[in-house]
């Protein structure tokens, strides 16, 4: 088999992506991954949607592109092993971004509605954020909770009522 050299030892290709991450997973606010500590359940379901409003690959432009990856790890994320969504599975998104009332469909592999944690004690509506400066994803984000949380396919898993946050992302080659 022939491979095409300059294709595959080509790192200098500058690139850009720059917009709105959606974060769900199973587990309770906050989620203790930000922090490099175990998931609330002892493992990891969840994932990213990136809605990029910006971005390049050389003179390939990304505007409007939205991708995800939803994964299920037997412990923590940066214990590895993990088994994410199989595919690529080309499919629509339907997008409405609106701080942590971010709505995300993709085709009928992907729900997820994100809206205000609400205090379990006074019932009060709350509003936490997080800045984390060494953070890989996202650096700062709005915290909320799923009101659905749906992934269908060989890694199904159905969150809804747990940890979302939604933030800006701003990622770019070296």
């Amino acid at each position: 088999m022939a491979y095409d050299n300059q294709r595959m030892t080509d790192t200098q290709t500058p690139w850009t992506l720059k917009g709105t991450v959606l974060v769900a997973c199973n587990c309770d606010f906050g989620c203790p991954c930000n922090f490099n500590a175990p998931p609330t359940t002892g493992k990891c379901e969840g994932g990213w949607t990136w809605v990029v409003e910006a971005g390049s690959f050389g003179d390939v432009r990304l505007d409007g592109l939205s991708f995800s990856v939803y994964a299920n790890w037997p412990g923590a994320i940066h214990e590895g092993n993990g088994a994410a969504m199989h595919g690529p599975t080309p499919v629509r998104y339907d997008v409405t971004l609106d701080g942590v009332a971010t709505r995300i469909t993709a085709g009928d592999v992907l729900e997820v509605q994100s809206t205000t944690i609400t205090n379990p004690v006074s019932g009060a509506q709350v509003h936490p954020g997080i800045v984390l400066p060494e953070g890989i994803v996202v650096k700062q984000a709005d915290l909320g909770c799923s009101t659905v949380f749906r992934v269908a396919g060989a890694i199904g898993m159905d969150h809804s009522g747990q940890y979302t946050a939604v933030g800006p992302f701003d990622y770019r080659s070296a």
